[in-house]
């Protein structure tokens, strides 16, 4: 009878622990992308103002998964517009150009179309499969040129990412489709050309 009750006992508490293993709470995370440029940096000597548009239907990026998936939902913290906006400015100066936000001979927006962070397993997170989307309208005059950079990974994982890795994931899937941006030769052509 004694044996009947421990065994008892101790399944419930590893249902227990385990139920609490899966349930996750909702993070949220800080993006600080940087742009990695051509290994010969392109020269564009030209005055640029940058402008950026979060154009995403939903701030929610995702669920971490778990038991309770709806509500571990995973949401940036910082203002994406301004984190991107900077990150493309510093990309800009390296090329050598200059911000001028009163008279720019170059227009370069960018707007953010979508960031998804996807658990395909929901109960018991192994993976996580995240995606971006940004789009580059850059206007010359009455020109302009229109590109969309697309970067995406798959993490395998043993447990639900921290919200310093999931930090990390995010802002090397920004720094990749940013840089897919910046590595753009048709696009560095077109800002070189003549109005």
């Amino acid at each position: 009878m004694m044996k009947r009750t421990i065994s008892a006992v101790c399944l419930g508490l590893s249902i227990l622990l385990t139920m609490t293993g899966c349930v996750l709470s909702p993070q949220q995370i800080n993006v600080n992308p940087t742009i990695t440029l051509p290994t010969r940096v392109p020269v564009v000597q030209r005055t640029v103002m940058v402008n950026v548009e979060d154009s995403r239907p939903t701030k929610v990026l995702g669920t971490r998964g778990g038991l309770y998936d709806k509500t571990s939902t995973i949401t940036i913290q910082n203002d994406l517009s301004r984190a991107i906006k900077h990150a493309v400015e510093q990309g800009l100066l390296q090329m050598e150009m200059q911000i001028d936000n009163q008279n720019p001979s170059v227009k370069f927006n960018v707007y953010i179309d979508e960031i998804n962070y996807d658990t395909p397993d929901s109960n018991y997170v192994t993976q996580v499969n995240v995606s971006a989307t940004v789009k580059a309208v850059v206007e010359i005059g009455l020109k302009r040129y229109t590109g969309r950079y697309q970067s995406s990974a798959k993490h395998r994982v043993v447990k639900a990412p921290s919200d310093v890795k999931n930090q990390e994931i995010i802002n090397d899937l920004l720094n990749d489709g940013l840089s897919r941006m910046f590595n753009d030769q048709s696009l560095i052509r077109f800002m070189r050309s003549n109005p």
